[in-house]
């Protein structure tokens, strides 16, 4: 069984070729030259041309199982924070649990006391009402990259349910009280590929191909075409929810970075 980290491809594109190629026509890669994608997606319909598509699909779809799915979690966290996540794992949304640490974080704010009265509502309705069903989420993403250059909100202010019930509350100034005391952090993420497949597959249409299997297919299909595609650089946003806690045996490594490490590479 391998460690599958999507940024890394040269590191598992040989293992799905392994499994892949069998099912495919010999001329698979002659194909790919002579079609030259311009686009990720292009590629992997080739492949479809050259093989059944329903075997492709479900041969992936067990290689992903069999194997451990690299995800990766970020916020910004207090110490005492962090250490609780090491421990206790990276817990689902209880809106009660929120409040509390919210609340705390807030009541500092000049205007709290004219705010105050509407926290309760507003932590409703962004947890579970017209504003969102967020309670009992915990999410993960595939891309290292993409989470520090791309979708970083989450590293610059920590949980997006905290930004949208502050900003809801007391504005967009506000939210530099969610840095107080707090750093940006990675967890490293050793997902069962089983339950990777599961949490990023609830509510599929019948007949689609799960979102991770799927990239992985698409980006393995362009690699045939070019081996020198970098996939840190695609900054993929694909998105693992779960509907319980993150256990924390499940957590091999956390990164500490600084706001310098969040700036855009060129």
């Amino acid at each position: 069984m391998i460690e599958i980290d999507f940024d890394s491809i040269n590191l598992w594109a040989q293992s799905l070729s392994a499994r892949l190629l069998p099912h495919l026509s010999d001329q698979i890669v002659n194909r790919l030259r002579n079609a030259a994608p311009e686009y990720i997606e292009d590629a992997l319909d080739v492949v479809f041309e050259c093989g059944e598509k329903g075997t492709i699909v479900a041969q992936a779809i067990e290689w992903i199982s069999g194997n451990f799915v690299v995800a990766y979690h970020g916020s910004r966290l207090s110490e005492s924070e962090i250490s609780s996540v090491l421990s206790s794992g990276i817990k689902a949304l209880s809106l009660s649990d929120r409040s509390d640490s919210l609340r705390h974080k807030l009541k500092g704010h000049q205007l709290w006391p004219t705010v105050e009265g509407r926290f309760s509502s507003v932590i409703q309705e962004y947890g579970n009402g017209r504003y969102g069903r967020r309670e009992g989420q915990a999410h993960l993403t595939i891309s290292r990259d993409a989470l520090t250059y791309d979708f970083n909100h989450y590293l610059k202010a920590g949980s997006e349910f905290d930004q949208v019930v502050t900003l809801d509350i007391l504005g967009r100034e506000a939210q530099q009280l969610l840095k107080v005391d707090r750093t940006p952090v990675i967890f490293r993420v050793i997902v069962p590929g089983s339950r990777a497949l599961d949490a990023s597959s609830r509510l599929l249409p019948d007949g689609e191909i799960p979102s991770l299997a799927r990239y992985f297919l698409q980006y393995w299909a362009y690699w045939l075409f070019d081996s020198s595609i970098d996939t840190s650089s695609e900054r993929v946003d694909c998105g693992i929810m779960f509907y319980e806690d993150v256990p924390a045996s499940w957590i091999a490594d956390v990164i500490v970075l600084t706001d310098l490490d969040l700036e855009q590479r060129e």
